[in-house]
């Protein structure tokens, strides 16, 4: 078992969704925090990126891409960039996204 508590984070973690990119970076998004986190080989964070609401489900969009469905009626477009997770976009829906997946070009999103 392994810990990905950070110093920043104010609950115990609660992992909702685990990707691991086409270049082989791993992500976790911890609901309990509103993060998404990157971690290296030995599973310790190296970045994390704070969310505005509860991530329920993340998906891989491309090689360092993924996108992440939050409550509050979104979706996060995170991608990996030299290490760090930077938001590129969001995508505001009439609906709480609870699951997401990405097929041939399309996003599917519950």
């Amino acid at each position: 078992m392994y810990s990905v508590k950070i110093e920043r984070d104010r609950c115990e973690c609660c992992i909702t969704g685990i990707c691991v990119t086409a270049t082989g970076e791993l992500l976790i998004t911890d609901q309990a925090n509103y993060k998404v986190k990157l971690l290296d080989q030995t599973y310790k964070v190296m970045a994390h990126f704070d969310l505005s609401d509860v991530p329920n489900s993340m998906f891989s969009i491309d090689s360092s891409l993924v996108a992440v469905a939050v409550c509050n009626n979104g979706v996060h477009f995170i991608r990996v960039t030299n290490g760090q997770l930077v938001q590129e976009r969001t995508l505001a829906l009439k609906h709480i996204c609870k699951g997401i997946a990405h097929h041939q070009g399309n996003l599917y999103i519950t």
